[in-house]
């Protein structure tokens, strides 16, 4: 198999994200390639069932992998995220800061209250973002703020492009 630990940190990165449902973590992984996902899916119940000497039908129900039609999605939920996170956990680069503050005992002890992940978080070098649904997410500052310059300068070029097909009509 081609996945360990550290490629399954990178697409991790690239591509994971963890929600917090009745203070239990959920690791859920979107991509369009089915078979990827799948050999994530084998390599999480060969690992964790041969290093961790879990029962293999645990394992098998607590990974799930949806099959949609352009973007499939596995999930990892029960106490099964938790030992994804950990082992995950030192070879991750952007999602480290929401890991890390997921798994501190802080995290799982005063989950409802907002002010107190919002300054953890904050801390941390983390940010809460919320979707149109109203849940939240722990994103890194530097994620979201790499976003916002990769924004700004992608608005700036179309705001130049505009500016000389305006002067090029002129001139004709």
């Amino acid at each position: 198999s081609r996945v360990s630990w550290e490629f399954l940190a990178g697409l991790f990165d690239a591509v994971a994200r963890i929600r917090v449902i009745q203070g239990e973590i959920i690791v859920e992984m979107s991509h369009r390639s089915l078979s990827l996902l799948e050999s994530v899916r084998h390599f999480l119940l060969d690992t964790l069932q041969e290093e961790e000497n879990m029962d293999r039908a645990t394992i098998d129900s607590a990974i799930i992998l949806h099959d949609f039609h352009r973007r499939n999605r596995l999930v990892v939920c029960s106490n099964l995220s938790r030992l994804v996170l950990q082992k995950l956990r030192k070879s991750l680069k952007v999602r480290r800061p929401a890991v890390e503050f997921l798994m501190s005992s802080l995290s799982t002890r005063n989950l409802a209250d907002l002010r107190l992940i919002r300054l953890i978080a904050s801390a941390q070098g983390a940010h809460l973002e919320s979707n149109s649904q109203g849940k939240l997410r722990v994103v890194p500052n530097s994620q979201s703020f790499k976003r916002h310059l990769e924004f700004q300068a992608r608005q700036e070029d179309a705001k130049e492009i505009r500016h000389l097909l305006e002067l090029e009509t002129l001139r004709s």
